[in-house]
């Protein structure tokens, strides 16, 4: 894999602030940042032996944090003018996955179950719940707002839970029999409901409608396909126009699709990328969708 930057398995990409570049961060250790063209602009490597970096999660400033195998967080400036590095680490706790929202706060869960909130320019972090159900393994997920968050695990459970500090709201669910490999949660801007999507490592992909008007509840639960050829998502977007849900997603063989939902009915088309696109798709995006669903920005194809 030396043509791409890595030596093995790349875990996650991400675009930059600007969209202009991205950033790819892998299991030997290497977190590459590539202009749209496929050239590296910058690369940072861990000085621990063995290490590797887990997942990607921007800062507002130009910066990024990085998760890391130990447990360790890593923030790095990718400004090629000053790249460097700054890391912190919860004691006693390993790190496993990172999320960071638009004002500062990083949530943090760790590999003994522990969700952790650390607040902009607050040195101490928040413990927000605690549940060995979680432990090793978890997919970690945050709203934009900041007001829902869900792990998931390797059995397929998840929680959805208020991640305010002091809030205990929480409902436990399990939408999947494997792996939780991706989540994301998109607001229904009508009704102020919001949709969980969730997908398993065989790309089975299910729906779950939460209302927040009278607490915390699941309305339905929909399973959109049993499975997309046992192929991870990695990216999802999705539109509500009139009557129908409309999803676009990507996944890691470089596959788009755009299914349709109304009624409980499907529609699905599927447009295979996988000659100009040979990454998984980190973000996708839709618009002007009708019954039969437009996609109409992609971000990019990586051609090689």
């Amino acid at each position: 894999m030396r043509v791409y930057g890595h030596y093995a398995r790349i875990w996650q990409v991400k675009f930059s602030h600007a969209d202009t570049s991205f950033f790819s961060a892998g299991e030997d250790g290497r977190f590459i940042h590539w202009n749209l063209y496929g050239d590296i602009l910058n690369t940072y490597e861990s000085n621990i032996p063995r290490e590797g970096f887990w997942g990607i999660s921007r800062c507002n400033d130009n910066s990024v944090l990085i998760s890391c195998h130990s447990g360790q967080v890593v923030k790095l400036d990718y400004n090629p003018s000053k790249f460097g590095e700054n890391e912190f680490s919860i004691p006693g706790e390993k790190i496993k996955s990172i999320e960071i929202l638009h004002d500062g706060t990083v949530f943090m869960m760790t590999e003994i179950g522990n969700l952790w909130a650390l607040l902009h320019n607050h040195g101490s972090p928040n413990l927000i719940f605690s549940d060995t159900r979680f432990e090793s393994y978890c997919y970690l997920c945050i709203n934009e707002s900041g007001t829902l968050g869900c792990v998931g695990n390797v059995k397929g459970e998840a929680k959805i839970f208020d991640p305010r500090i002091g809030n205990t709201c929480e409902i436990f669910i399990k939408p999947h029999d494997r792996k939780i490999v991706f989540m994301c949660f998109k607001s229904h801007e009508i009704t102020e409901n919001c949709y969980l999507f969730t997908s398993d490592q065989e790309g089975c992909l299910k729906v779950h409608e939460l209302s927040l008007n009278d607490g915390l509840k699941v309305n339905f639960e929909i399973s959109i396909l049993d499975t997309f050829d046992h192929s991870c998502i990695s990216a999802l977007d999705t539109q509500i126009t009139d009557s129908y849900l409309s999803i676009a997603t990507g996944d890691e063989k470089g596959t788009v699709r755009i299914l349709n939902l109304r009624s409980n009915k499907i529609w699905v088309n599927k447009f295979n990328l996988k000659y100009v696109c040979m990454i998984p798709w980190p973000s996708i995006s839709i618009s002007n969708c009708n019954a039969e669903g437009v996609i109409v920005n992609g971000n990019f194809s990586l051609i090689r």
